[in-house]
């Protein structure tokens, strides 16, 4: 693997076990839950922010592969939507796991298979392409530092309601 992928993967997978330990004493039950006081809008639970996340796997995998994605913006859980306190939108917590797993091995798959001409080529979205003007910019983006910003955020969401940190 390309020094530069294999970091990108490396990058990747040290945030998927972070993410893996910021819920591993999260009960299925509290995947919702929100901190009492007053906050001007609900935090990022942990159910919205993993089922956010799950949402882009695939699509990276898809701009790494320059495979077909799905436009995320008007998604359950993509980037217009906000989390609820009723647990029955969001899948169970061993469900969200198992489909980040299999996003997590769908990237895995398109970083080892990657033809190095698609980091350069342009984004399936207007908007993304005028964000980022390729797919190299946006898949490290996306796989790093969204990643990055929503797993701080649960983090938070965990202090908040009193867990320990993990």
């Amino acid at each position: 693997m390309d020094p530069l992928v294999k970091g990108l993967w490396h990058g990747f997978e040290k945030n998927h076990t972070y993410l893996l330990s910021l819920v591993a004493d999260v009960e299925d039950s509290q995947m919702v839950a929100q901190p009492s006081g007053s906050l001007p809008k609900p935090l990022n639970h942990a159910a919205w922010v993993l089922c956010h996340l799950k949402t882009y796997r695939p699509i990276i995998a898809g701009l790494i592969s320059n495979g077909e994605i799905v436009d995320p913006i008007d998604n359950p859980f993509g980037m217009k939507s906000s989390p609820q306190m009723d647990r029955f939108i969001y899948p169970a917590k061993s469900v969200i796991l198992e489909e980040l797993e299999r996003g997590k091995a769908a990237i895995l798959n398109a970083l080892e298979n990657v033809d190095p001409n698609v980091w350069s080529m342009g984004l399936p979205l207007e908007r993304w392409q005028v964000r980022w003007g390729c797919r190299g910019v946006a898949v490290s983006y996306l796989m790093l530092n969204h990643e990055s910003i929503h797993l701080g955020q649960l983090s938070g969401w965990r202090r908040a309601l009193g867990l320990p940190p993990a």
